[in-house]
């Protein structure tokens, strides 16, 4: 998350446009900055998600931390188990703020892609020149590919994993208990997997 606050920070303060006019003419005027995102509603729209991201991001790595260094001061397990029950759901706390703000950055990304002036969508067929409009839509459907691959197929694979992963390790340490078990009164292990 410290990467993407960086990305996100880095855009919501590119966004800013300055303009330097010669003795008040607006018609000579040397302008700087907002990624050539010349629509005011647009560069709003940017800017306001690339901020929120920026804030998330921040934030999210900050709880991260500050939830490591806690759970470096326990002692034991036990303690690390008591620690996160006390907490309740307030542990996912930085996983739902990195969550919300990957995708708020997309939201920058979208707007460049269509609203850029030399290089958007909505503009590029104005210029005359072919490898400019064939190399925007390439870009653009790349970006879209990407996205579509990452949001519908890797991350739900990679979440998938990861319980199927906690599954199997758990299925394997109860078994291993249930080997290790010593019966005593009134005790079958056979009967606990019920």
């Amino acid at each position: 998350s410290a990467i993407g606050w960086a990305i996100a920070f880095v855009l919501f303060f590119g966004i800013a446009r300055s303009c330097y006019c010669l003795d008040g003419n607006p018609g000579d005027c040397w302008c700087a900055g907002g990624y050539d995102i010349r629509d005011h509603t647009p560069a709003a729209l940017f800017y306001a998600a690339a901020g929120m991201a920026s804030v998330l991001f921040f934030w999210a790595t900050t709880f991260a931390i500050f939830q490591i260094i806690m759970m470096h001061e326990m002692s034991d397990d036990l303690e690390i188990d008591c620690f996160l029950r006390a907490m309740g759901h307030s542990a996912q706390l930085p996983g739902q703020m990195l969550t919300v703000a990957a995708s708020l950055v997309n939201i920058p990304i979208v707007v460049y892609l269509v609203f850029c002036h030399d290089f958007g969508l909505l503009r590029v067929h104005e210029y005359d020149d072919s490898v400019r409009e064939v190399l925007c839509y390439f870009v653009s459907v790349v970006v879209v590919i990407l996205l579509v691959r990452g949001y519908w197929s890797t991350i739900p694979g990679m979440i998938a994993a990861v319980y199927k992963a906690k599954g199997k390790a758990m299925a394997a340490d109860m078994q291993a208990l249930h080997k290790n078990a010593v019966p005593s009164a009134g005790f079958d292990p056979a009967q606990s997997e019920t």
